[in-house]
């Protein structure tokens, strides 16, 4: 219903869908409705669901394509049900989305 699959519709799909080819990932993690991932080249890309901020936008608007969080390198990432954690290649850890509880 958000985009989290990164196809650029809301439509389910019941097979596989390459996401931005050509381009070779090295880390994803999906929250309770947004996906974010690593491109080998150390770039964060975030889609889906964004009504916390969790996509890290700076905005709240759903992406039903991914879209580039900054230009930092990235080392890793963590996904919560509405935040998101991520490691910069400098070890800075950095967080974003909903923060009520």
């Amino acid at each position: 219903d958000f985009g989290q699959i990164g196809d650029n519709t809301t439509t389910d799909k019941t097979s596989p869908y390459h996401i931005l080819e050509p381009t070779t990932w090295s880390k994803v993690c999906a929250g309770a409705y947004h996906t974010v991932a690593i491109i080998s080249d150390g770039t964060l890309w975030t889609w889906g669901k964004n009504s916390e901020g969790e996509l890290g936008t700076g905005n709240t608007d759903d992406s039903h394509i991914p879209v580039q969080i900054g230009t930092s390198s990235w080392k890793n990432i963590a996904c919560g049900g509405y935040h998101t954690l991520g490691i910069k290649s400098d070890g800075t850890l950095w967080a974003w989305g909903k923060n009520s509880d």
